[in-house]
């Protein structure tokens, strides 16, 4: 698809899911996490591939999917991220 549009955006409405504890941390901590299989939200995993692909990620659920290490991970790699929930402002 990037190879065909100007602009890819992956925009998350799902429904709000658990608040994820503990917090990600870090960028490690994060990329632990995964190469260990840790369960993690839904929309962390997405937000994740959106990272690594460098496509806009917008989150219009209420979760806490913006940890810490994945906002470091998002400026290490260039990417965007927005929102914290469409419904409530």
């Amino acid at each position: 698809m990037k190879a065909k549009v100007d602009k890819v955006v992956l925009l998350w409405t799902a429904n709000t899911e658990m608040f994820y504890l503990p917090e990600v941390k870090t960028v490690d901590e994060l990329h632990d996490r995964v190469a260990r299989n840790v369960a993690l939200p839904s929309s962390v995993i997405y937000c994740i591939a959106a990272i690594e692909e460098g496509v806009l990620y917008l989150n219009g659920s209420p979760q806490n999917t913006f940890h810490p290490g994945i906002v470091q991970y998002a400026k290490e790699k260039g990417a965007f991220l927005g929102g914290s929930d469409f419904k409530s402002g």
